[in-house]
């Protein structure tokens, strides 16, 4: 691989020259670094666990996801199931990872959430090293800092969803390309990381990919296609993502690449999905919303370090700009939006502000000084993450009250058969029934002209105005809470 030249003697100190220093002096990892790596994280890890299994799964990805997970570990294999039948919206690995986390500790939310606090946590140390290698110590913990601040980054560390993995693992690809620079097994282990984004969420790992791509050439130019070690590391990527897709291929055939590929991979970016239609704008303004304060020292640091990227043809500084702007401009392109497709673009942009900061500041006291700052900007962060950030984008859906009904004498075991009438079926099925069967009124009526017993999940409202419009049906209300309410069939035993 060829090295990057060195900066010429002579002129002012640069920031290039700067990078470069750095890069020479701080190659190799020494016990302090150890030591900061390990703090760093032992501080996400005490923001991050604590009360993770407290707030009921949210009524849609992660209910979901629990379903999936509650049903491999009942029936073990390649393939997930829902409602009954394959479930092919995103690749398994984040749901073995639940699985075998609800095989130690119990199908709880702590369970189903803690693969994703620990890939949160692993994201903290990767910042450190990121900085570390391009700009020095202080460079590293800022970079931890200014992502660890981000409320979006806190709550969804804190959630059983696949848009934190996804992101940890982006950036262990990035730090392993960075670092194999100069340890060339790094290179080729940064096809690992990538191939198990590709197996955790498809075709959104490929948000990583113009950052990875303008690192490869900013190390080692043009040569890093035509190396062994780039070969090794996309292969290692495809050995990893390719067998189950050709798998669910060959054993499925259209009705896996269907729904996964033509309508989750090539709809989802061409045209809004599910409701999910937003301005071009939507994720310009989302951000100050989703980044917190840091959002204005993400924004300036992506500014300024691009601005020296050009002014200084750096192409180190420009393969850092590109990893935050290349997953943002994808991300806007798509015809889906939703608010936590964002998550891939955060430790780009701390990277970016982090060097921002220690290049901008010569002297060592003003960057402790700094990077304190960012430290206090960081704790709104933090409390809005660990607090109500989730509830603006109404994901909760009623799941706390729906769980509040295990609590009930008729689900205090899981029923074989519940019905739902206007409430969404992924806490139900997780958290009260076996089986969970959505019905309009039309079926509601059948039901209850039937006379079999019955149960069924509605709004306490509704449940009201069914029954007092069939009195002599009767019906009654089995169980509620301070808006849901379950209905039944008073004859007959409710739970068979």
């Amino acid at each position: 691989m060829n090295k990057a030249p060195a900066p010429v003697s002579g002129e002012r100190k640069s920031v290039d020259d700067s990078v470069d220093h750095c890069r020479a002096s701080f190659s190799s990892l020494d016990k302090l670094d150890l030591a900061l790596v390990l703090a760093l994280a032992a501080v996400a890890a005490s923001i991050l666990l604590p009360g993770l299994g407290r707030e009921s799964l949210a009524n849609w990805d992660e209910a979901i996801y629990g379903v999936l997970a509650r049903n491999l570990l009942s029936r073990p294999g390649l393939t997930l199931y829902y409602a009954g039948q394959p479930w092919f919206e995103k690749p398994p690995f984040l749901i073995w990872l639940m699985a075998a986390s609800s095989s130690l500790f119990g199908l709880t939310e702590f369970a189903l959430r803690l693969p994703s606090a620990l890939f949160g946590i692993s994201a903290i140390a990767l910042q450190y090293l990121a900085g570390r290698q391009l700009a020095g110590r202080l460079a590293g913990v800022a970079a931890a800092i200014f992502l660890l601040g981000v409320p979006q980054f806190v709550a969804y560390s804190r959630l059983a969803m696949m848009d934190v993995p996804l992101m940890t693992l982006g950036m262990m690809s990035f730090v392993l390309l960075l670092y194999g620079e100069r340890k060339r097994w790094a290179t080729v282990l940064a096809g690992i990381p990538f191939g198990l984004a590709i197996l955790t969420k498809s075709a959104a790992a490929f948000l990583f990919f113009p950052g990875l791509l303008a690192l490869a050439l900013a190390l080692h130019g043009f040569a890093f296609f035509r190396c062994r070690e780039a070969i090794l590391a996309a292969a290692l990527a495809l050995v990893i993502s390719l067998p189950w897709h050709i798998w669910a291929a060959l054993t499925y055939g259209r009705s896996f690449l269907g729904p996964y590929f033509f309508f989750h991979v090539l709809r989802r970016f061409a045209q809004p999905l599910e409701g999910h239609e937003e301005g071009f704008f939507y994720y310009f303004d989302l951000y100050p919303h989703s980044a917190g304060w840091l959002a204005l020292v993400h924004a300036a640091g992506i500014a300024l370090i691009g601005a020296m990227a050009i002014r200084q043809r750096n192409s180190r500084l420009a393969a850092v700009v590109t990893l935050p702007i290349g997953a943002f401009l994808i991300v806007n392109l798509q015809g889906t939006k939703i608010g936590w497709y964002l998550t891939p673009v955060y430790p780009g942009a701390a990277l970016a502000a982090a060097l921002a900061l220690v290049n901008l500041l010569g002297d060592f006291r003003a960057r402790v000084m700094a990077i304190l700052l960012g430290s206090l900007l960081a704790v709104p962060g933090i409390a809005d993450g660990r607090g109500n950030f989730v509830d603006a984008y109404d994901i909760i859906v009623f799941s706390p009250e729906v769980r509040s009904l295990r609590n009930t004498p008729v689900f205090v075991k899981r029923v074989p058969l519940l019905y739902t009438f206007d409430v969404a079926d992924p806490a139900p099925r997780f958290y009260l029934a076996d089986r969970v069967e959505t019905i309009d009124q039309q079926r509601l009526e059948r039901l209850v002209a039937e006379r079999e017993p019955f149960l069924c999940l509605t709004f306490k409202s509704q449940a009201r105005e069914f029954l007092n419009n069939h009195t002599q049906a009767n019906l009654k209300i089995i169980a509620s809470t301070e808006f849901l309410a379950v209905i039944g069939n008073r004859s007959g035993d409710l739970r068979n």
